[in-house]
């Protein structure tokens, strides 16, 4: 009988102890659970949130191989006028590699086309999503010179604002692509910079002249601000320095990213430091168009903002991206400005604009 109760005593003890194991694994599933449900909750809360910045910056970008301007003819050492690549290269080209060997700026070419000794250049030729070979045999010209005829370009700079920067430290700009200026072609880049940019000077919109912003781009470390990575139709894109990045989130406060559907004609405002400081501005949004047949046109909008009118005129070149806000959410971004009255202008939906990962 003694056995039979010190089993039991046993048994129960067992039972204690396991009733307690399993109470205070609840208790810390709980609290992991709690601490968890939090987090992601928290984070939820921070989902969507950007910073808009509206800060003018000069922009650098290096063009995926040499980019062609145009053809044209040459005078060569007889008196002739000749035109080598006709036919063979066009506007929009770019030029990869000569004679396999790739081209990482546009003296690689040059160099190439002068010291052939009047030989044909084998020629690597990208022309949209095509890629193929081309021969073209270079002309003496009547400077001594071997040449194929070519306008060329390797990279391209220019000031633009910063729309928003990310959580995650990716910033977006312009709210379009970036072409070239004679060619108006969208630019296939390698990669590309923004740095610091000093304005010097504003021209004026007015009646047939847009105005421009006129800036003085600060290169070198101490200036970099990020590095780019994509250009597209609806803007570039790239990821700003650290350094960078934590200053604009402790001076700016972040804010959300409005749907289309919830912007409204009516007041808003857009972000510029146009004026050397950043300022918010009034304007109004004049109509919404949700069926927009270029994207970067989807919001119509006009500067009602006495210091701006008073300021630029209105919208000028090198606003591009300014961030176009409404209710304290970040909707859209300064596009275009309309030439025959730079009061008025283009804006871009900011779910168009947004980077997709």
């Amino acid at each position: 009988m003694r056995n039979f109760y010190c089993k039991i005593v046993k048994s129960m003890s067992w039972i204690y102890v396991c009733f307690f194991i399993l109470l205070s694994y609840r208790l810390t599933y709980n609290e992991f659970y709690s601490q968890i449900h939090e987090e992601v909750e928290t984070s939820n809360e921070n989902e969507g949130l950007v910073y808009p910045i509206g800060q003018i910056v000069g922009i650098y970008t290096e063009c995926k191989g040499v980019f062609v301007i145009d053809t044209c003819e040459i005078e060569t050492d007889k008196g002739t006028f000749v035109n080598p690549s006709k036919g063979i290269l066009q506007t929009g080209d770019y030029i990869l590699s000569v004679n396999d060997i790739e081209l990482k700026e546009k003296e690689d070419l040059t160099d190439a086309i002068e010291d052939c000794n009047g030989e044909s250049l084998k020629l690597l030729v990208a022309r949209g999503a095509n890629t193929f070979t081309e021969w073209v045999a270079p002309v003496l010209s009547k400077s001594g010179k071997y040449m194929l005829g070519l306008w060329i370009k390797d990279d391209l700079a220019g000031v633009g604002t910063i729309c928003y920067v990310a959580e995650d430290g990716d910033f977006a700009a312009l709210g379009h692509g970036m072409g070239d200026g004679e060619t108006k072609e969208l630019l296939s880049v390698k990669g590309g910079d923004i740095y610091i940019s000093k304005l010097i000077g504003i021209e004026k919109g007015e009646k047939g002249n847009p105005g421009e912003v006129k800036g003085v781009i600060y290169y070198g470390v101490t200036n970099h601000l990020g590095e780019l990575d994509t250009n597209s139709g609806e803007g570039i894109y790239g990821t700003l320095d650290e350094d960078d990045f934590e200053q604009y989130k402790r001076a700016i406060n972040a804010c959300e990213i409005g749907n289309r559907q919830d912007i409204e004609v009516g007041v808003a405002q857009i972000i510029s430091d146009v004026s050397g400081e950043r300022e918010v501005y009034d304007i109004e949004i004049k109509y919404v168009d949700y069926l927009a047949t270029n994207s970067n046109k989807g919001l119509h909008i006009e500067v009602t903002d006495a210091d701006l009118l008073e300021l630029t005129g209105g919208i000028v070149q090198g606003m591009s991206g300014s961030p176009i806000i409404q209710n304290g959410k970040l909707i859209g971004a300064v596009t275009h400005v309309l030439i025959n009255d730079p009061t008025k202008g283009y804006g871009i939906f900011i779910d168009e604009m947004k980077r997709n990962e």
